[in-house]
């Protein structure tokens, strides 16, 4: 059984990944990683990738690790052809200030919004895509 759940959404350009109690640690990161990115290979559009952190009880060790595997690395999901942008579901203060730290150079000035519902980031992402329209 694996400690995380993926899915695309039919009616949004989403990929929404929800992270169980148990996710974290190196097998969880390439296991989440390895279904993750044909997602993004196969798709035609850019995609938005919300995800679920309200039952994630990550250790510091293992948001270092996932940060790295899925941000920093060329072959990251942040990284792909078809990636345009994350956003994290959590109201958890440790998780919000991760979100801005992603905002720095150091991880690539990533705007993360941290909304509490998944229909919060739904909402964003429709949004989202409303602006980038008419830009």
């Amino acid at each position: 059984m694996t400690n995380f759940s993926i899915e695309m959404l039919d009616d949004l350009p989403v990929i929404l990944t929800t992270y169980f109690e148990d996710y974290g640690g190196s097998d969880d990161v390439a296991a989440f990683s390895k279904q993750l990115i044909p997602m993004f290979d196969r798709a035609t559009e850019k995609l938005y990738h919300l995800i679920d952190m309200r039952r994630a009880t990550l250790s510091f060790n293992d948001i270092m690790t996932s940060t790295d595997y899925c941000i920093k690395r060329p072959e990251g999901f942040a990284n792909h052809a078809n990636f345009q942008a994350f956003a994290l579901i959590t109201e958890r203060k440790m998780f919000q200030s991760i979100a801005r730290g992603l905002g720095t150079a150091t991880f690539g000035n990533l705007n993360v919004p941290v909304v509490p519902t998944v229909e919060e980031a739904l909402d964003w992402v429709r949004r989202d895509c409303a602006m980038r329209q008419t830009a």
